[in-house]
């Protein structure tokens, strides 16, 4: 009989979905042969398997709270309101247009034409001075990008002096309500930095927990392995059968489809994605 029982313990760095699956696969195939170190190990693998199920199922409710929806809310109004500054400082262009010269001279003067070009020359340099080629598009940029993006705005407005050309162009309610949104919009993004950092570390954490169970669990497994009794090779190669399975879709070339490598632990592709924590601070804004 030729054992090799590092085939049988060790396990890839896997993501904790795969993880979790890998787990309940193991538990489904656990032999009908056991002794006390495997009914410890078993029963300490599914008690961490039900720990991660729990902590799955609350991380599912938590990205459909109210909390949620109400920053998803704030973001939009901020991004409303940026959209419609640049709309404003592009209407405010229409004072510069030559097709106005055709006003008679008293007209003009009577309509302080002068005074609508020079708003409108203002408007045209604030737009392109603040905006740029890219307009609004930093309001489709993640909430970490997006936040840097507008404090660089009001940083350019500030160190620039540009505040009160604003003003007269837009009046100062526009750019005071922006100031606001910025302050709350920062605090917005620290906070959610904090829940993902703290998710981070509870689902890594679990994650580190349920692959030791496994490696225990592995281990209990192969005391079944008699060098005289070549059937229990076969009684641990079925019990094992999805580690196995796991190491060697492990180590086949990127090119082999995902359906040809599930097929050998029989289970949906659904149930084995990828699971390193989504980073909602990488979502793009508005569509949180």
């Amino acid at each position: 009989m030729n054992i090799h029982v590092l085939q049988y313990i060790r396990i890839p760095n896997l993501s904790l979905l795969r993880m979790q699956r890998l787990a309940k696969t193991l538990i489904r195939d656990r032999p009908d042969q056991t002794n006390d170190a495997i009914d410890m190990a078993a029963a300490d693998l599914e008690s961490h398997i039900k720990t991660v199920d729990a902590a799955l199922t609350s991380r599912l409710q938590a990205s459909n709270t109210e909390l949620l929806k109400s920053e998803g809310n704030f973001d939009r109004a901020t991004d409303g309101l940026w959209l419609y500054l640049i709309r404003v400082l592009e209407s405010a262009e229409a004072y510069a247009h030559p097709g106005l010269d055709a006003l008679p001279e008293e007209l003009a003067v009577t309509a302080d034409l002068a005074a609508a070009r020079a708003i409108a020359a203002k408007a045209r340099r604030l737009r392109q001075r603040l905006f740029g080629s890219l307009g609004g598009a930093f309001t489709q940029y993640s909430y970490v990008e997006q936040v840097e993006s507008m404090a660089a705005i009001h940083r350019l407005i500030s160190d620039e002096g540009l505040r009160d050309e604003l003003v007269a162009v837009v009046g100062p309610q526009l750019p005071t309500l922006l100031e606001a949104c910025q302050q709350h919009y920062e605090t917005m993004v620290s906070n959610r930095l904090g829940r993902e950092q703290n998710l981070v570390g509870d689902l890594r954490e679990l994650r580190h927990e349920l692959r030791w169970c496994i490696v225990q669990y592995n281990n209990a497994i192969c005391t079944l392995l008699r060098r005289d009794q070549p059937e229990t090779e076969k009684v641990v190669e079925q019990a094992l059968r999805a580690v196995i399975s796991v190491r060697a879709r492990n180590r086949v070339s990127s090119d082999r489809s995902t359906e040809e490598m599930l097929d050998e632990l029989d289970t949906p592709d659904d149930e084995l994605g990828e699971l390193e924590v989504p980073n909602e601070l990488d979502v793009p804004a508005g569509l949180v």
